[in-house]
């Protein structure tokens, strides 16, 4: 890995599959860990995951996909993700594609951070979503480094 190079972590194949508690909004199962310790300064510029659960007929589901850094049981939150998802078709197919949010701009994270992250959402069931992946940028810098994401979305295939 070098400075500039595009990383997604965790570096497992399939990423991270997060179970949240059947209330609606619902927090109680913190953080999982993304990594217990980053090995370089990271700009975070997005994630991608999956969600595998089918929404009823005319049913939006909103979410939150959170990510903190820190001891566990004592996270701050750093970047919240909201994204939404409809079945708005009485014929039954729902595509569950990999969905993919960029951060308008980065947000820096320094070497030697925990880093995890956690998902909350609408529904009132235990809802799961899978293969989070967070994409970050490593710099050389703890300060700001302006990323166009958007101009690498070729980069992620879309």
């Amino acid at each position: 890995m070098a400075v500039g190079d595009i990383v997604s972590l965790p570096a497992v194949a399939a990423g991270i599959s997060y179970t949240k508690a059947p209330v609606a909004w619902s927090t109680i199962n913190g953080y999982s860990a993304v990594t217990a310790s980053s090995s370089t300064n990271l700009a975070l510029i997005g994630c991608t995951f999956q969600t595998p659960q089918i929404p009823g007929l005319d049913t939006t589901i909103e979410l939150l996909i959170r990510v903190g850094v820190g001891a566990i049981g004592a996270e701050v939150v750093i970047a919240e993700m909201p994204y939404s998802f409809r079945m708005d078709t009485a014929v039954g197919y729902y595509l569950m594609a990999p969905h993919s949010i960029f951060l308008p701009e980065p947000v820096l994270i320094t070497s030697g951070s925990r880093i995890g992250v956690m998902y909350t959402g609408s529904d009132a069931y235990g809802g799961t979503i899978e293969q989070i992946k967070l994409w970050f940028i490593e710099t050389a810098t703890s300060a700001f480094v302006p990323v166009d994401p958007i101009g690498m979305m070729g980069i992620f295939g879309i």
